[in-house]
């Protein structure tokens, strides 16, 4: 057996046993005793440095809650604490089809294990742990690996595993964390690693090493492009808290990324070229085989950047946001390096022929009141310009955008816009630039205690500047939705009634081309649902239309679905029915499908539930293509969770 294959076993048992352990050896009997006050939320302010991290654990108040409420007396939090909740659940899918066309859309089957925790001791000292794993790869941002190891699974970004202790102003970071330092160097990407964050007073110091992305081999017979590892330097010193916009702060942000060449094998692939022949040149042709990177191997690159970002406020409700960063990245670490000394430079990192350097910069002027605001914003980065920890991030663009809002009749009507530009290719190194011209709006108001409307408005235009009428592009997309939502209440039921009209248009003002790319879609839809008071059941009715018209055919899609729940045993057994059907055509092509989904929700004990889904989807397609056919989908989902 292959070393990766005994890795997969020995990471499959470990799972199940840590899925046993938490889930079902996790009980109150085995829990430290909490006295009856409700802890303290662990949701303080945390960390800017870790904005999109996922350790702030979920605090479970509820049993506590009660047990102060059925007492009547008020007593000091326990000084150790430990609360938190912990689920498992596990999906299974099954489909028999006769279309040839026809692809499962899930996996076979699908386990997770998630858990949110935390252990209190006094007020000074808190244990986040959280965990959010499957045994089964899910991750979109890196290669699929064929026989996952221990290692792998671990630096999976769809995988969770993190401890965050925090003493007094000083916490640790360990296992994955989300780094947020700044919008232009890093805050999109998890590091499976280590991280600290120390805040005495003003001053702020943050840092974080780990592995940001998961090494992959290439599988030539699969087709499957491999990764590098990549590695993962994080550093940060300021001053000031800069989510406060009443407080002056500033910070230098720090980061540094590097793939690692030797993570996975290299992989050559032949190509034969024709060489003149040595004896004579003008006749013969001999075949050469050289030997090239394949194209299924990654290009390994580096980058580092450096940031300045601050936050000024002046004046009353004024503030000013701003950010400057400058990048060094190799977009090809294979590339010949430069061997003369360029100051600074080198001694962060080697030159190649394929390094550049480049800038970025951003800032916002806003001004805000209780009843009205406005925010004017503006974003430039150049086109050798690489975020970091922003991987989508766009280069060589302009953005210039401004948002306005108001609050009026005590919040009972608020509307909020923006309108901006985007522009790229300043550089002048393609071929045409485009503009974007992008509106929004929404309106949000309360007409009375039982009746609210709100209406959207979007609006995106884009030219671009190519002399040649048929290949310039024009087109404007523009959609708008209105959706009022009345609330009856009674004194056994409670009706609620919403509806929801809809319109989006495409027109592409291409001279050649632009009548057959014209669209107009159009969606009502129409709910009601009903709740008894005294009576513990619940309905909900759903109904939609959407008419889509283009230059050769013509797109409907009708859908009707019925929902049922009830609660027995004092709403501890919730059963639910709901039944649904889709009718859609595209010309002579029609698609009908019938669902039903039977579920069910136990709460067993005051710290255990078990929750269970049945459904059944039946897809029939008609018509001349080779679509035509039959397609039936089952599916089962189970999940036992608990809290503690």
């Amino acid at each position: 057996m292959s070393i990766a294959a005994t890795q997969q076993r020995f990471l499959n048992a470990a799972f199940g046993a840590l899925m046993l352990l938490l889930v079902g050896g996790v009980t109150p009997s085995v829990i430290m005793a909490q006295e009856t006050e409700p802890p303290v939320s662990t949701t303080e302010t945390h960390d800017h440095h870790h904005d999109a991290d996922t350790t702030t654990a979920d605090v479970t108040e509820g049993a506590t809650e009660e047990a102060s409420e059925e007492s009547g007396t008020e007593s000091r939090p326990a000084f150790i604490q430990f609360h938190g909740s912990a689920s498992l659940s596990a999906d299974a899918y099954d489909w028999s089809a006769t279309s040839p066309t026809f692809r499962p859309r899930m996996p076979e089957s699908f386990l997770q294990l998630m858990m949110n925790s935390e252990l209190r001791i006094g007020e000074f000292f808190t244990l986040p742990f959280n965990i959010m794993v499957s045994p089964q790869q899910t991750n979109v941002t890196t290669p699929w690996a064929a026989n996952q190891s221990i290692g792998q699974f671990l630096a999976n970004q769809m995988n969770t595993i993190s401890i965050a202790p925090k003493y007094g102003w000083a916490q640790l970071y360990i296992g994955s964390h989300t780094p947020g330092y700044s919008e232009l160097t890093f805050g999109d990407v998890q590091v499976f690693g280590g991280g600290i964050d120390l805040r005495p007073g003003k001053f702020r110091f943050s840092a974080s090493a780990g592995i940001a992305q998961r090494g992959v081999e290439v599988d030539t017979a699969q087709g499957m492009r491999g990764a590098y590892e990549q590695h993962a330097f994080l550093a940060r010193i300021g001053y000031g808290d800069e989510t406060d916009e009443r407080q002056v702060s500033f910070a230098v942000n720090i980061a540094r990324m590097q793939d690692d060449t030797n993570s996975i094998h290299n992989v050559l692939q032949k190509i034969q070229i024709e060489l003149p022949d040595s004896v004579d040149s003008s006749v013969f042709l001999k075949p050469a085989p050289i030997f090239t990177r394949h194209d299924l191997m990654p290009t390994p690159t580096e980058g580092a950047s450096l940031s300045f970002s601050c936050r000024v406020p002046f004046g009353e409700g004024f503030s000013f946001m701003g950010e400057a960063a400058t990048t060094n990245f190799t977009r090809d670490l294979s590339a010949e390096a430069i061997d003369d000394e360029i100051p600074l430079l080198s001694d962060v990192m080697q030159q190649r022929i394929s390094s550049r350097i480049d800038y970025a910069v951003s800032g916002s002027v806003g001004f805000n009141r209780p009843e009205y605001g406005i925010a004017v914003k503006g974003l430039l980065i150049g086109p050798g310009f690489v975020a970091l920890g922003y991987p989508q991030m766009q280069a060589d663009r302009q953005d210039i955008t401004v948002n306005p809002r108001l609050n009026l009749f005590e919040n009972r009507l608020n509307i909020t816009g923006a309108i901006g530009q985007r522009t790229n290719n300043l550089s002048g190194t393609k071929a045409e630039t485009s503009n974007q011209l992008i509106g929004t709006a929404t309106i949000s108001a309360q007409v009375m205690e039982s009746l609210s409307i709100d209406a959207n408005y979007n609006n995106m235009g884009m030219t671009t500047n190519n002399r040649i009428d048929t290949f310039r592009i024009h087109n404007v997309t523009q959609s708008y939705s209105i959706t009022p939502t009345y609330v009856l209440a009674g004194e056994e039921m409670t009706n609620t009634f919403s509806a929801t009209f809809g319109v989006d248009t495409y027109n592409d003002y291409n001279i050649i081309s632009g009548p057959e790319n014209n669209t107009q879609t159009q969606t009502i839809a129409a709910t009601w649902g009903m709740t008894l008071k005294e009576f513990p059941l619940n309905t909900t009715v759903a109904l939609n239309n959407t008419h889509q018209a283009m230059a050769f055919n013509d797109v409907t899609i009708n859908s009707a679905t019925v929902a049922v729940g009830y609660a027995f045993a004092e709403g501890r057994l919730r059963p639910s029915v709901t039944a649904g059907w889709s009718g859609s055509s595209i010309g002579q092509e029609e698609n009908t499908r019938i669902s039903a989904r039977l579920g069910v929700q136990w709460e067993a004990t005051d710290w255990m539930t078990l929750s269970l889904s049945a459904s059944t989807d039946r897809n029939s397609y008609t018509g001349t293509t080779t679509a035509a056919g039959d397609a039936t989908e089952n599916y089962l989902q189970t999940s036992l969770s608990t809290r503690f």
